[in-house]
């Protein structure tokens, strides 16, 4: 969350609740979520939370043995 105190074009995050059970999870995604979506600022997460992906995304590409599909 640190990263979102500054403005930013694109915001990257690389398994931002990897330490966090899944309700924990949920809530700090949906926050961040809620918040991206308020400022209208484009949001690339990479996570192995398969569940969290399809939850929170509207574009999803699955990277797996080096190939990717595009899901949705």
């Amino acid at each position: 969350t640190r990263a979102l105190v500054q403005s930013a074009d694109v915001y990257l995050m690389d398994e931002p609740s990897g330490a966090l059970d899944r309700k924990t999870e949920e809530g700090v995604i949906a926050a961040v979520a809620d918040y991206l979506i308020k400022i209208d600022a484009p949001l690339i997460m990479v996570t192995h939370s398969e569940q969290l992906a399809q939850k929170f995304s509207n574009s999803l590409v699955r990277i797996d043995g080096g190939r990717a599909e595009v899901l949705q």
